[in-house]
């Protein structure tokens, strides 16, 4: 198998890396290859005379990594749930559970290639990793963290950085996406509780099931997705029914799938998927990781995250390149996008963990006359001359259920700005309106500052009559 030109480079830098040290993992963007890679040097290794153990997590990935070692000339060994052989072989492809719960003994490990090595710190994997102390290992993550932001410093020494989603887009590798949001969830997620470092998973499948983000998430998908593959990111499997239900009323072929099935109907789902039977699939956990489903083109996110890795792991299922061309789709409900930002936002990853701010303030922005992703900054579209209002439109000032242009310039700088620099350029209520939701002010907030500042509260608020930036009377 020939590989990219960021692969080989990649390749090489990782084996210099694993001279050196005995734990280095390599960070590339969902869809940009890392199993391709680790199989390239699974196979380097194997032909060496080493012994390779690759470690995955579900079933799907375990087939996924067996054909792409095959593509190397490599017949691996397996240790599954359904089969256990070729444990004689010099790569030997195991589920993590299997070999944790059965103690199979694979023999002498030169290396263990870790995928989606962010798990690394779970205790099954932490157990794992303990029976073969004297080899190498590699992990691979498209998010080298920890989800509630931690870093993987304790497990990995070395971290090896591919090209990120903004290069691979810019190469063709990726698709571009394009962002279209509700702000309906936003204000009342301020009430849910935290646990573990992200939202309460009871509360908010309770909060997504009240607001009406499932109606609105048909009618967008209706409208905007020209019925290509989707998936639907939910918070649990109750959520996930009822969306696959919502859109099956709506003449959109769909089906939920979650922990409970088995291998056999999760791989018919999927077949069926892929095959265009299926249109939509919902999940509360199974589509976020390993996915290789090049056809998904449609993330609709009504599972809200503080998580930014776990935010990454859902618009990286739909962002490999479409044989059309065609960019990506994103229907956000959740706020993630307003919260984490778009797929091609650099982000600076560390073992130490992330820093709080992204590496730059670069993200991207809807031109409103064709449509095409412009970085922000950029005056004018360059696809159709489209000239850029300066400043960019506030999103604050629509109603919280209005679609919007998901463009980040303005609350990217009210979060930065001190505190008395963003007061002092209030001046209306709207001013108010917009700064509580780039910093996360709660409403009561903006009415004291209204009040202390001697700024008029408009009728339509004082009344309930109209939200704020809807057009209406003042």
């Amino acid at each position: 198998m020939k590989l990219r030109d960021y692969q080989q480079d990649d390749l090489d830098r990782l084996r210099e890396a694993m001279r050196s040290t005995k734990r280095v993992v390599y960070v590339l963007p969902t869809g940009g290859g890392k199993t391709i890679v680790f199989s390239a040097i699974a196979e380097g290794a194997a032909a060496k005379g080493k012994r390779v153990l690759v470690l995955l997590h579900r079933i799907e990935l375990v087939r996924q990594t067996v054909a792409k070692l095959e593509a190397f000339g490599v017949t691996a060994g397996l240790i599954t749930a359904q089969r256990t052989e070729g444990l004689d072989a010099g790569v030997i492809v195991a589920a993590v559970q299997t070999l944790d719960r059965r103690k199979t003994d694979p023999g002498r490990i030169d290396l263990v290639v870790v995928d989606e090595a962010h798990h690394a710190v779970a205790e099954t994997w932490e157990r794992v990793l303990g029976r073969f102390e004297g080899a190498h290992v590699l992990g691979t993550t498209a998010t080298p963290e920890r989800l509630d932001g931690r870093g993987l410093g304790d497990v990995f020494e070395v971290m090896v950085e591919g090209p990120d989603v903004a290069q691979l887009a810019e190469q063709g590798y990726l698709a571009k996406a394009r962002a279209f949001g509700r702000l309906a969830a936003v204000e009342d997620l301020r009430a849910i509780r935290t646990r573990r470092g992200d939202y309460d998973r009871k509360a908010l499948a309770e909060l997504m099931l009240r607001l009406p983000v499932t109606e609105a998430a048909v009618a967008d998908y209706l409208a905007k997705g020209e019925g290509r593959p989707a998936f639907a990111f939910c918070v649990g499997r109750h959520h996930a029914e009822v969306v696959a239900l919502a859109f099956a009323d709506a003449g959109v072929p769909s089906a939920n799938l979650d922990g409970s099935a088995s291998a056999g109907e999760r791989a018919a789902v999927l077949e069926a998927f892929a095959s265009g039977e299926i249109q939509l699939l919902a999940s509360c956990d199974l589509l976020t990781e390993g996915f290789d489903a090049p056809e998904s083109s449609v993330a609709i996110l009504l599972r809200p995250t503080k998580s930014l890795a776990l935010h990454r792991q859902m618009i990286g299922r739909v962002l490999r390149p479409k044989a059309d061309g065609s960019q990506a789709l994103l229907l956000d409900y959740s706020g993630n996008l307003l919260e984490h930002g778009l797929p091609d936002m650099a982000v600076r990853w560390s073992l130490q963990g992330r820093e709080t701010t992204p590496a730059t303030k670069q993200t991207a922005k809807l031109c409103p006359d064709c449509e095409a992703l412009v970085a922000v900054g950029v005056p004018v579209c360059p696809e159709c001359g489209h000239v850029f209002p300066r400043p960019a439109k506030p999103i604050v000032g629509l109603a919280p259920g209005a679609v919007i242009e998901l463009d980040f310039e303005q609350i990217l700088r009210l979060r930065d700005m001190p505190y008395w620099q963003v007061l002092a350029s209030a001046r209306t209520f709207d001013d108010l309106k917009m700064i509580a939701l780039a910093r996360r002010y709660a409403d009561g907030w903006v009415y004291h500052q209204a009040r202390e500042r001697g700024i008029a509260i408009p009728r339509r608020e004082r009344e309930g009559l109209l939200p704020v930036g809807d057009g209406g009377p003042t």
